[in-house]
């Protein structure tokens, strides 16, 4: 708040707190917040974007800090008489009295100071001495104004603003007051103007000057019925009068009304903002790793790139015939040429020509196993890639709801295997053991079979939102249920269903046994086990029966 905004919240919050008994203060140090009853409540913010006096519906929560539990010992049960500014200056004096069963009243005040890097509070006693300060000074400070038992003394005026000819504190400027020269020159004659009123009078004639600052100066002496949202641009802030050179202007209520609602706004887009910013962190990173991941590729493909020549090598080598090979090379025939030709093939000493035929074929499945995968990962990371500048253009004109969207769409490129994304492996493990599959209540269960199907589907196919269950304590089959990420967790019947399966398809368990379910981001391979064996954390426990038997039920569905 600048000096006008502060002053003004002054005067327009003074009616609607004067005489009510302060209840508590909390909040953080440099925030305390002044509670007298059901809301809104005061909060004197002396840091962050929003410095000054004014009302709030909802805290932000945050820790309680010393200096609001001590105004609170002090404070508590005392009504607020008033709020003054006496000087044109951004400083705020907030007074409460209690009355006695002696007639006498006891009076204290907390004085708060909003200027700038300086911004400092204290809790005054009756006799005007700092009593405790937010930020004590050293005792070598040039400015010790706020030590402990000292008597409270404003600011010194600044040099070159003692000869001032008007202060708006006083009412609006005399008519014969000369108002010409630049918004600065005006600024310099009267208090107080901040540079935001200076600025607004620079486009204006003496007589729109003189209306202006009649303006300013009833904000400053009377409660302001109506303050104004000003925009433009991404700026935008509250007034309690017009402000010509503005584009949007539009009557936001009263300050009770006006602000909770600014500050709503304008949280809710520092928030967007900062998710914005998460986000194009997000993709900045994720963009550099499929980059990375694409020059793998090209080098993958540029190394597996002659499996043929390896296995013309091969089949020259097999013309030999036995023998063993005493040098580093060796001339063979090419029958694969047309003509036949003579070629030398490099071969390791000590082997027969045999040996070192079914290497280079060895070499050649290989090549041709890379290339297959070597395409295979370009198309997906350029597949990922087109998805990535889709998300990249999406968020450079996003809204809320389409920021969430992009944060989803970023979690599945993140989280799911680009495999399963893109179709490009088999869901089901090969050969015989294909996890078994259930339907309940509109929920699919996947059972593993065998323990390559256990660590196919707990370690592969899984997402880390998906529920797991498992015997407890025995060896046994896996089961899950597959879930969308932002789905709740399955209800109890379901889970006590899966239950009954993972001890039915679990040859040790008994009749009855204890299944642990928990969400597959806490299940971890074991470091030393056999395929399919897991530890797991973060687990809850069902005691399950097994099914009496597997099949179809109306209600059910496949059982």
């Amino acid at each position: 708040m600048d000096v006008i905004q502060l002053h003004a919240a002054a005067e327009s919050l003074q009616p609607r707190f004067r005489d009510q008994r302060l209840q508590g203060v909390a909040g953080p140090d440099a925030a305390p917040e002044l509670r007298f009853g059901p809301p809104p409540f005061l909060r004197l913010s002396m840091t962050g974007q929003f410095r000054g006096l004014f009302p709030m519906r909802e805290s932000p929560g945050e820790a309680d800090g010393a200096f609001p539990a001590y105004l609170h010992q002090r404070l508590a049960g005392l009504a607020l008489e008033a709020i003054e500014h006496p000087w044109p200056d951004r400083i705020l004096r907030l007074v409460f009295a209690r009355k006695r069963l002696t007639g006498k009243y006891d009076r204290r005040t907390v004085v708060a100071e909003f200027l700038g890097k300086r911004c400092n509070a204290a809790l005054l006693t009756s006799d005007g001495r700092i009593d405790r300060p937010l930020y004590r000074p050293d005792l070598t400070d040039p400015d010790a104004r706020f030590l402990p038992g000292m008597i409270y003394q404003p600011p010194a005026v600044p040099p070159g603003e003692t000869e001032t000819a008007w202060n708006l504190l006083d009412g609006p400027p005399p008519p014969d007051l000369d108002l010409g020269g630049t918004g600065r020159e005006v600024a310099g004659r009267i208090r107080p103007v901040p540079p935001r009123l200076a600025t607004s009078l620079e486009g204006l004639y003496p007589a729109g000057r003189r209306q202006l600052l009649a303006n300013a100066a009833a904000a400053l002496n009377a409660p302001s019925p109506q303050w104004y949202l000003h925009e433009a641009g991404d700026k935008r802030f509250l007034y309690p009068f017009v402000l010509p050179d503005w584009e949007g202007v539009t009557p936001a209520g009263t300050l009770e009304e006006a602000w909770p609602a600014y500050l709503e706004s304008v949280i809710h887009q520092a928030y967007e903002e900062r998710r914005r910013q998460r986000l194009t962190s997000r993709l900045r990173s994720l963009r550099k790793r499929l980059e990375d991941r694409r020059a793998k590729v090209a080098a993958d493909e540029e190394r597996h790139a002659q499996p043929e020549e390896y296995r013309r090598l091969g089949q020259a080598l097999t013309t030999l015939g036995g023998g063993v090979a005493r040098d580093q090379e060796v001339t063979a025939t090419d029958y694969l040429a047309d003509p036949p030709q003579t070629i030398h093939v490099p071969v390791q000493p000590g082997r027969s020509y045999q040996e070192e035929a079914e290497r280079y074929f060895h070499k050649a499945r290989k090549a041709e196993r890379g290339q297959e995968m070597a395409a295979r990962r370009r198309y997906e990371t350029e597949a990922d890639l087109a998805e990535l500048a889709r998300l990249e253009a999406d968020l450079a004109e996003a809204d809320a709801d389409t920021l969430d969207a992009i944060a989803d769409r970023l979690d599945r490129l993140e989280a799911v295997p680009a495999e399963e994304r893109h179709a490009t492996r088999k869901r089901t493990p090969e050969g015989p053991g294909a996890p078994r599959e259930y339907t309940y209540r509109g929920y699919t269960s996947l059972v593993g079979t065998n323990r390559a199907s256990n660590d196919w589907l707990t370690f592969r196919r899984a997402r880390p939102w998906d529920v797991w269950l498992h015997l407890q304590g025995l060896p046994g089959a896996h089961v899950l249920i597959p879930l969308d990420r932002k789905d709740p967790l399955p209800p109890e019947e379901v889970l006590a269903y899966a239950a009954r399966l993972a001890v039915t398809h679990s040859p040790k368990a008994d009749r009855k046994a204890e299944v642990d379910w928990t969400q597959v981001k806490y299940v971890r391979r074991h470091p030393d086990g056999k395929p399919g064996q897991a530890i797991y954390s973060h687990y809850k426990t069902l005691m399950a029966e097994a099914l009496a038997e597997t099949t179809d039920t109306a209600e059910g569905g496949k059982q």
